[in-house]
């Protein structure tokens, strides 16, 4: 184990202005071909050739990126402690590389991640957060400050040894290699990264440990996509007071929860950062909501406040395409979600709001996520209709299993299936190679985000109400129970394919996590 610094670093005001938080505290780093195929890129330090990070005028940055070459991509993430300048002040974070967010890892079908995780958090971060270690699933270890580890959030990759297994334990200065093999035939879409060690989760991600990751794929060469501008938009929650959320959430609502702690709301570690586009531009829009806790309505809105009709054009949800653009006014992301987007400048000059407004439940109020100016000479686009999608959709026909899972809460606990993760966990059995339908009922009164892990899941009903249009998703939101008798539910339909092990479920708001709403799902 190497021995780390913890001392927390601090990104002063010059530092940001000249372009270090979110994209590198580092620095740029030499340029590399994105998606090449020409050989394993990386520097002497071991982390990979990284493109040049940009600031498109007006302030929107763009976090740096490691991409693959050759079929490989070699690299390192530092997890630390860092002083982060948003919103006019500064927040005790907990960052990659010493950036907010993280950088982009950017692979294609068939790669291979190599990445070393370096732990130098300090010992105190998450202290007490805890809801035990679930009868030894966490390698036999309770709540442990300052412990860590990686979750590839999307990906369908092998849940164990040391690929996307959370239950590795990285302790306070040690580190951990990972080896993450991309399928030949994996989707392309946007994916992210963050901690998954339990009881310090929601820590670490308010403080900022989360960043994004690419799979090429085959919306990339959609001629109206491709020549559209692509920006990454990390979306996070960052806050002091974090070490409270757990326990509030226990005792407390969610919206309680969410009005918590004084949070700021950042794209790419800026508050509300601006842009420009010229009337009629089209741009690809990539966006994951990293928040821990809160859920958003994204919607365009104009000058005036309105909402733009049909004002986003929608290509993939949780990074799996769909099968043709779907113009919407607006989106409900919840925490963990991925929305891509293309989004299209009016035809003259003004200006518009990407607005995340405020979902029944939570307490942050609207929040202007992204200020675009519209100006310049006009540069008309075309959308384009269908998409290409490897995805097909699962009939009922098709399955050949039934199960009710529910998620609640009992006696002031979080619980999946009656049973707290401290206290269990529940452990359920999920067949690899056949259908499954899972009907997941929300006994609370309280919104819940299910997810599980390396396998996608079709949802088919919301409370028994059959979907006009069903599609996959990895994270969906559970409506509360209206009546002790009367759960919330969604119907789901999942096949896994490809791997065996030790996955989990639970509620991706992480306090909820935390506390102890997670369960283990095997694989066999």
């Amino acid at each position: 184990m190497n021995k780390r610094q913890s001392e927390p670093v601090i990104i002063t005001r010059r530092s940001l202005l000249a372009g270090a938080l979110g994209i590198t505290a580092a620095g740029a780093l030499a340029a590399c071909g994105m998606g090449s195929r020409g050989g394993s890129a990386s520097t002497s330090s071991g982390a990979p050739a990284s493109q040049q990070p940009t600031r498109p005028t007006g302030g929107l940055g763009q976090p740096s990126v490691r991409a693959s070459a050759g079929g490989l991509l070699t690299t390192s993430l530092t997890a630390a402690a860092t002083v982060l300048p948003v919103g006019g002040g500064t927040i005790p974070g907990l960052t990659y590389e010493q950036a907010l967010p993280g950088p982009t890892l950017k692979l294609s079908p068939g790669d291979t991640l190599k990445l070393k995780l370096a732990n130098s958090l300090p010992a105190t971060s998450g202290q007490g957060m805890g809801m035990g270690n679930g009868m030894g699933q966490m390698n036999g270890m309770a709540d442990a400050p300052g412990h860590t580890n990686l979750h590839f959030h999307g990906l369908h990759v092998s849940p164990d040894g040391n690929s996307d297994n959370v239950f590795i334990d990285v302790a306070p200065e040690s580190s951990q290699d990972y080896e993450v093999r991309i399928p030949a035939d994996h989707w392309g879409g946007l994916n992210w990264y963050h901690p998954h060690r339990h009881g310090t989760v929601t820590d670490q991600v308010l403080g900022g440990m989360a960043g994004a990751i690419i799979i090429t794929g085959a919306l990339d060469s959609v001629p109206q996509i491709a020549a559209a501008a692509d920006q990454v938009l990390v979306l996070q929650r960052v806050q002091e007071q974090r070490s409270q959320l757990v326990m509030a959430s226990s005792m407390h609502g969610n919206e309680f929860m969410s009005g918590m702690g004084n949070p700021s709301f950042t794209v790419n570690g800026m508050v509300s950062p601006t842009t420009t586009m010229r009337p009629g531009e089209v741009q690809r829009w990539r966006l994951v909501n990293a928040d821990a806790i809160d859920y958003f309505d994204l919607a365009l809105v104009d000058a005036a406040g309105t909402v733009i009709p049909g004002g986003l054009h929608l290509l993939a949800r949780d990074g799996m395409a769909l099968p043709a653009v779907r113009s919407v006014d607006s989106q409900l992301v919840v925490p963990g979600n991925r929305v891509e987007m293309l989004i299209q400048a009016p035809a003259t000059a003004g200006s518009f709001t990407l607005m995340g407004r405020v979902v029944q439940g939570f307490a942050h109020g609207d929040v202007p996520l992204v200020q675009v100016s519209v100006t310049g000479e006009p540069n008309p686009m075309p959308l384009p209709t269908t998409l290409p999608t490897p995805l097909q959709a699962i009939p009922a026909s098709a399955v050949a299993h039934r199960r009710t899972v529910t998620f609640g809460t009992w006696g002031g606990a979080m619980v999946v299936n009656g049973v707290n993760f401290a206290d269990g966990p529940d452990q359920v059995d999920l067949d690899v190679g056949s259908v499954t339908e899972w009907e997941v009922q929300n006994l609370s009164q309280d919104k819940h985000a299910f997810h599980f892990h390396t396998n996608p899941f079709m949802v088919v009903a919301v409370n028994g109400v059959p979907e006009p249009d069903p599609w996959f998703w990895d994270t969906y939101p559970i409506p509360p129970a209206t009546a002790a008798d009367a759960p919330g539910s969604i119907t789901i339909r999942t096949a896994p394919k490809d791997f065996r092990g030790k996955i989990v479920q639970h509620c991706h708001i992480l306090p909820h996590e935390d506390a102890g709403m997670m369960g283990v799902i095997n694989l066999v």
